[in-house]
């Protein structure tokens, strides 16, 4: 008998840890696209002086997303145009293991990933024959425009 008891005891637990853990996936969601929406801004300040002098042009797009448990919801991908060349930052979403978030940032010859660990701390998830992660900031952003098309 104490082994049932035993076990009854431990899916109490879990029944009211779990209930102590529940997501607000409506909040989490709003989350998600303000934060991708923060990264944007952050990567216009960083290149806008290069489409001043019409050596890049950026362009928002929205697309549709579907998420278990959070639905379906539009968010901006953004294109980065350099002469032929097309670097495209496609948000995948947020229910995401690793991290609150993922965008795939796509160019000619290869991709990065994006993932935000934090809200608000972007990592560039880098395959080389290791994973190598870099922090999402000027310098490296500008070097893996570089990277993704000349790859």
């Amino acid at each position: 008998m104490a082994k049932i008891d035993s076990f009854e005891q431990f899916l109490k637990g879990k029944h009211n840890s779990s209930s102590l853990k529940k997501i607000d996936y409506e909040k989490r969601g709003e989350t998600w696209i303000k934060s991708v929406n923060e990264l944007y801004k952050h990567i216009d300040a960083w290149l806008a002086p290069f489409e001043s002098k019409n050596l890049l042009k950026m362009q928002k797009r929205p697309i549709n997303i579907s998420e278990d448990y959070i639905g379906d919801y539009k968010i901006d991908r953004l294109d980065i145009y350099l002469d032929d060349d097309l670097i495209s930052l496609i948000p995948r979403g947020t229910l995401v293991h690793g991290g609150v978030g993922v965008v795939d940032m796509r160019g000619p010859g290869n991709q990065v990933r994006l993932v935000e660990e934090k809200w608000g701390e972007w990592i560039f998830y880098i395959k080389t024959p290791f994973l190598e992660t870099r922090e999402v900031n000027k310098p490296n952003f500008q070097e893996i425009i570089q990277t993704l098309v000349n790859a």
